[in-house]
């Protein structure tokens, strides 16, 4: 059984604070690579790498935020969208998004 303590006021202070700042803020889901199961909720303005287990396949991964952020298409007048993101991952990356090599 953990022991209450009382948190110094400025520490409370931190906290009201932070939260505050957070309410105009987004959170995203951070999904496993592996598995696709959730495994870290972050805020809009999370930056960084990230080193993450995965409760349902127990794989641990280092994740730098910036890669894992969801690729927004954008419609062109015709109404096709113009950016694609297989297309953005294999022109940026180099990365190959099917299976078969």
């Amino acid at each position: 059984m953990r022991l209450q303590t009382r948190v110094a006021p400025e520490i409370q202070k931190r906290l009201l604070l932070s939260r505050v700042e957070a309410e105009s803020l987004k959170e995203r889901d951070i999904l496993c690579p592996t598995c696709g199961f959730r495994i870290q909720r972050v805020f809009s303005d999370a930056t960084g790498h990230l080193s993450v287990k995965c409760q349902k396949c127990k794989n641990v991964h280092i994740l730098n935020l910036a890669y894992f952020r969801r690729i927004r298409t954008v419609k062109s007048s015709t109404g096709t969208p113009s950016v694609d993101a297989k297309s953005f991952m294999r022109s940026s990356f180099g990365v190959r998004t099917s299976l078969s090599y």
